[in-house]
């Protein structure tokens, strides 16, 4: 009896065992399970910033878009749309600026403006769970859109076509080192803004050891200019009250004080007047026009044009301000060396841009802008940039007679390689040394700078290339290209 007892209870208890077994298994895997699931994530697939755009509201950056496809813990999911910031071939590059592989903004627009880049940023991200080992659990959560390639941003007043017409007329006339910019001559706006060498933005260390300095925007450098300037000595003298029509005797060289200057025509150019010395580029006749005319008025009417002050185009972006000689250091030998656009004088390609463009506006400056205003997500404006008041300069009657010397420049001087096919123009012609020596040889810079069409100018184009061989062979034929296309373009 008692064995039966103990064994009916043996058994009872074998089975409580299993029972408590089986409930602490059900209770570990449960607690395991849960366990496992150790958070969800948010992984972000890519992500924009906002636009900068051309006046007409095309895009300069956030061009190249193509689907991508992305792939979490081996689980690959359908394509989505992804963007890079610039193209292989990317217009404006010295202008917009570049951001670090941390999308950070270094320079340029990008720099100047990147609170309003910023706020226009966006992403697009994924969400899901995963376990304790870093296992996806489950499915992919749907792709979140946030703001993702908004349209907001900064237009600037550069025009895409005309941008992509100077840079290619640039490297098709092989200016490997130098610069041009493009300008409305009504309103002083910055149309197209080029710096050669150019750089890629993902090779920054490549470019500082370049030796010809790609990261450098020479449109806005001071460089000496040269002949170019002698349209502003030719404003200053018919303001003085000189007779466009006065002629002087150049014998190939002429005396001041203690020094002689030469003429680059060795024998003389003979009789010329104010359009005919500007035309074949005259020196002497410069030298001889301002002999009488006080060195404080020359620098005064220099000084309305722009010179000897950095101009701003944009928030933080500035030209060189250049360098005008100070009214004491304007002696005769200093005063003859300004009154061709040498000496001390230095001036970047903008601001001899801005100048021209006052004496085709007939004598009316106003201060070069890059930036047009501010849209927002659905590209309406909300903030417009609004120029400086404009500024007299000189007298309308002044402007047109200079005019009328640069127009003979091209049509029959030295200019004569910039005359286009389908539209007219005018412009001068520069070969200018720049104090820079390579193996005792003084390396000249190239320059011209014309406008068209020539009874009433639209635009200006100014083209500078350093170490050239002259203004005539070098930029010349590079302004005929641009003015070309710039014409079949409209």
């Amino acid at each position: 009896m008692y064995k039966r007892g103990a064994f009916l209870f043996g058994v009872f208890a074998l089975i409580i065992g299993l029972l408590i077994s089986g409930l602490y298994g059900i209770e570990n895997a449960f607690s395991k399970s849960v366990s496992s699931v150790k958070s969800s994530r948010t992984k972000i697939l890519c992500v924009s910033r906002g636009y900068i755009y051309d006046r007409n509201l095309n895009p300069l950056v956030n061009e190249k878009i193509y689907n991508m496809e992305y792939l979490i813990n081996d689980k690959t999911t359908s394509r989505e749309i992804t963007v890079e910031r610039y193209g292989d071939k990317r217009l404006c590059g010295h202008l917009i600026g570049y951001l670090d592989s941390g999308q950070n903004a270094v320079c340029g627009i990008e720099k100047s403006y990147d609170d309003i880049l910023l706020y226009y940023s966006g992403n697009l991200s994924v969400s899901y769970n995963i376990s304790a080992n870093d296992r996806i659990i489950g499915q992919l959560g749907k792709v979140k859109n946030t703001n993702y390639l908004s349209a907001g941003g900064i237009v600037l007043t550069v025009d895409k076509n005309i941008q992509y017409i100077t840079e290619k007329c640039l490297d098709d006339g092989n200016l490997k080192v130098g610069a041009a910019v493009v300008m409305d001559v009504k309103t002083a706006n910055i149309l197209a803004m080029v710096s050669r060498p150019d750089y890629n933005c993902n090779e920054i260390d490549k470019a500082i050891k370049d030796d010809n300095s790609p990261l450098i925007n020479r449109a806005l450098t001071e460089y000496s200019v040269g002949s170019v300037f002698k349209p502003v000595i030719a404003c200053a003298a018919l303001e003085y009250g000189v007779n466009p029509e006065d002629k002087y005797n150049c014998t190939g060289k002429i005396k001041i004080s203690d020094t002689e200057f030469e003429c680059h025509k060795k024998d003389g150019h003979g009789n010329v007047d104010l359009f005919s010395a500007t035309a074949d580029s005259c020196n002497t006749f410069y030298i001889n026009l301002t002999e009488d005319i006080d060195g404080g008025f020359l620098l005064n009417i220099a000084e309305k044009f722009g010179f000897g002050s950095r101009t701003e185009i944009a928030d933080g972006i500035y030209s060189d301000s250049g360098k005008l000689p100070l009214k004491e250091e304007m002696t005769k030998g200093e005063k003859a060396n300004f009154s061709f656009g040498q000496g001390t004088l230095m001036a970047s390609p903008l601001q001899m841009a801005a100048a021209y463009a006052a004496i085709g506006n007939y004598g009316v400056y106003n201060q070069p802008l890059v930036i047009k205003s501010m849209v927002d997500e659905n590209k309406t404006e909300f903030k417009r940039v609004s120029p400086l008041p404009s500024r007299r300069v000189v007298s309308e009657k002044t402007a047109k007679t200079v005019l009328r010397a640069l127009e003979k420049a091209v049509s029959d001087g030295s200019g004569k390689n910039a005359m286009p096919r389908n539209t007219t123009a005018v412009g001068k012609t520069a070969t200018a040394q720049s104090g820079w020596y390579r193996n005792g040889k003084e390396i000249t810079h190239s320059w011209f700078i014309g406008m068209f069409p020539a009874d009433t100018p639209k635009y200006v184009v100014v083209i500078i290339k350093e170490d050239g061989v002259s203004g005539s062979s070098d930029c010349a034929p590079i302004f005929k290209s641009i003015a070309e296309l710039i014409t079949s373009y409209e």
